[in-house]
């Protein structure tokens, strides 16, 4: 069980905590602000980790996974993001009710407060649920009315939405 609570550290945090920067790992744990709330969802999963009977000390688990990560991401190609990232920016479902929605419920059952976790799924929700055609919108004033714009696209061809 260690195991799993340890892989829970990351997994539940990197890919939902991506998916609302739209950033990649390196700027997930580089931005010292950004991986505050990191290292903060973290420790929520850790700290549920702990009050089910598998884990030690929260805060060394945290310490140990991203000390883990950030040699990770040295040695990764720059840009990397988690699966749940790419499908949230693509448009498509993805998997943020198996990770912060699972840590909300772990830490409701368990007692834990899960301030962070619940903040992150609410605010991925009306991107998920538009994903799954449950509730569906357009943004007004952005190409194709769809939350998930192409970064690369070139500053003279984006539309004048001024206008």
């Amino acid at each position: 069980w260690t195991a799993i609570w340890d892989k829970a550290i990351a997994m539940c945090c990197l890919g939902p905590w991506g998916a609302v920067c739209r950033a990649p790992h390196n700027q997930l744990l580089g931005i010292p602000q950004t991986r505050r709330v990191l290292q903060q969802l973290m420790l929520e999963v850790a700290i549920c980790g702990n009050v089910a009977g598998h884990l030690g000390q929260p805060e060394k688990a945290v310490e140990a996974v991203l000390a883990r990560l950030d040699r990770l991401v040295q040695e990764a190609a720059p840009g990397i993001t988690a699966s749940t990232a790419r499908d949230v920016i693509l448009g498509s479902q993805s998997e943020i009710f198996e990770l912060s929605g699972a840590m909300s419920s772990a830490g409701l059952s368990l007692g834990v407060p899960t301030p962070m976790h619940d903040i992150v799924l609410a605010a991925l929700l009306p991107q998920e649920y538009r994903a799954r055609g449950e509730k569906p919108y357009e943004l007004q004033g952005v190409p194709g009315g769809a939350p998930h714009v192409a970064a690369s696209m070139p500053q003279k061809d984006m539309p004048n939405v001024n206008q």
